[in-house]
């Protein structure tokens, strides 16, 4: 696997002779533009990196539990969290503490369900495999 790193410091990454390109930026920076385009020009696959951190806080009861554990059951809503209640106890001056501790048990999560999106594409055409775009909202 080999980085390349260009200057805008965006991150490209080899993987068996797929290129896998990681797109952030603020919000309206234009990232879904970018995306859509590679989607239907070049026929990437395209995995918003987003979308798959929102699911954790639904579908992963590993990590619904062990969020549960650190900050208190009252940013549960049923079997999943309730995100707006865990923000309010990790954004903001004086809670950078909380939002490590929230990236300990999110980040390891998100790279798990990354590596199983990457695999779905493993099985898709060859073009459909040159691209593996991951979209990130946060920079």
């Amino acid at each position: 696997m080999k980085y390349f790193k260009n200057r805008n410091y965006s991150k490209i990454r080899m993987d068996n002779g797929r290129v896998c390109i990681g797109i952030t930026g603020l919000i309206g920076s234009g990232k879904s533009t970018i995306t859509e385009k590679f989607n239907i020009q070049y026929n990437a696959a395209v995995i918003d990196l987003d979308k798959v951190a929102h699911s954790l806080y639904d579908v992963r009861e590993d990590v619904v539990e062990k969020i549960a554990a650190v900050f208190g059951d009252s940013v549960r809503s049923g079997t999943s969290i309730d995100r707006k209640a865990l923000g309010s106890l990790v954004f903001g001056k004086g809670r950078e503490e909380n939002k490590k501790k929230l990236e300990a048990i999110v980040w390891p999560a998100l790279a798990e369900e990354l590596e199983k999106k990457k695999q779905q594409y493993s099985g898709l055409s060859a073009s459909k495999r040159r691209f593996c775009m991951m979209h990130n909202g946060k920079h």
